[in-house]
């Protein structure tokens, strides 16, 4: 049992890992990472947050994949809750950062994008669950045929 406790921590540290590279690629201002994307937007233009934004989309792409999956990926429920409360977190604790200038912003970017990569691969490390996005994407693959990565390329194109 510790085992799991283990992975399951190191898997909910990659989600906050995960967060905070979404917030500073967001804060760079030149753009999202691609499951960011539709969230982004409608918070800028509804009253809602980032997160708030996050929580509702990643529940339906949970609910697209409810029958497709282990009852242990139901998890992705609360990885749901965790990440989108990360976000809003990470959104407000990177609130100072205004980078000035196109270099600042892609020194900003680049930062983002390799915390946000390091997140990924600790998230992924423990093999326990899968993020409501690559949940969705992979169920896609299993119906569709189609590798994992050519579908997840489309998936994330179709988002952006």
């Amino acid at each position: 049992m510790a085992r799991y406790g283990k992975r399951y921590f190191w898997f909910a540290a990659g989600i906050l890992i995960n967060a905070f590279g979404v917030a500073a690629v967001t804060r760079a201002e030149l753009g999202t990472p691609p499951i960011a994307g539709v969230a982004y937007v409608f918070s800028q233009r509804f009253p809602l947050t980032m997160g708030q934004v996050t929580f509702l989309f990643n529940g339906m792409l949970i609910l697209l994949q409810r029958r497709k999956f282990p009852p242990v990926q139901l998890l992705q429920m609360l990885v749901n809750v965790l990440f989108s409360a990360c976000l809003d977190l990470a959104m407000a604790a990177l609130d100072w950062l205004r980078p000035a200038g196109l270099p600042a912003r892609f020194a900003v970017l680049l930062a983002g994008c390799v915390v946000l990569a390091l997140g990924i691969a600790i998230e992924v490390a423990p093999g326990v669950l899968t993020a409501p996005g690559e949940g969705a994407v992979r169920v896609l693959a299993q119906v569709t045929g189609r590798r994992f990565g050519s579908v997840k390329a489309a998936f994330d194109l179709t988002v952006v």
